[in-house]
């Protein structure tokens, strides 16, 4: 087995490492891992502040859209809308349940998010219905 040694300050010992395995970032270290139950309780605030935000701004989020959370914090609504979309399409090991595909769904949420719209979207209608008004006179 391969160690790398890491030498942070020279009055400290050394870290090893070893090559080939995860290991926990700095941010990872502190976090605590949640329970269904809080996992459950989180999705479901984030879920009334993305019907606030709908209702608030008349659009859903856009990725850098935030909202106001628990004291000083700020909830990053549109990562985690576009994180919902991920996660019903089962990308990253993350999904959804049924209930909350409903829930999404129950309140209009666009599963494909703000992409480049298609060129001439709206003129389509507009030429067809022109188009016919002219063609059936002859």
């Amino acid at each position: 087995t391969r160690f790398t040694t890491a030498h942070f300050q020279p009055t400290t010992t050394c870290v090893h490492i070893h090559i080939g395995q995860p290991s926990a970032t700095m941010a990872d270290a502190g976090k605590k891992e949640r329970t269904p139950e809080q996992k459950a309780k989180r999705w479901a605030n984030r879920f009334r502040k993305l019907e606030a935000f709908k209702e608030e701004n008349g659009d859903w989020p856009t990725k850098e859209d935030t909202c106001p959370g628990k004291g000083d914090k700020v909830v990053k609504i549109g990562m985690w809308a576009t994180r919902q979309r991920k996660a019903k399409k089962g990308k990253k090991g993350k999904s959804l349940t049924d209930e909350q595909v409903e829930k999404l769904d129950g309140i209009g949420f666009p599963w494909k998010g703000k992409g480049k719209k298609k060129k001439n979207d709206g003129d389509a209608s507009e030429s067809s219905s022109s188009n016919s008004s002219s063609s059936g006179s002859g």
